[in-house]
């Protein structure tokens, strides 16, 4: 078992990209969570590159497609 602490922040200043496909959220500091890896090591922390959306859903939970799904994407 493992801790994970979620630090995300207000978006204040966001810069909003349309990329065709979808939009991508992009600010200058959204927070991240800190974790440590599967074998103990760490904690490390990985901050929110961006957010971006899918319509519909790219992935099925409980074998259905919904209408939206948000991804977080994170870095080291």
């Amino acid at each position: 078992m493992f801790k994970v602490d979620f630090t995300y922040k207000p978006m204040r200043y966001v810069r909003l990209e349309e990329l065709g496909w979808t939009v991508r959220l992009m600010g200058a500091d959204m927070g991240g969570l800190e974790m440590k890896d599967l074998n103990g090591e760490g904690p490390f922390f990985y901050k929110v590159n961006h957010m971006h959306f899918h319509a519909p859903s790219e992935h099925k939970f409980d074998g259905i497609h919904h209408d939206l799904e948000m991804h977080i994407v994170h870095e080291i």
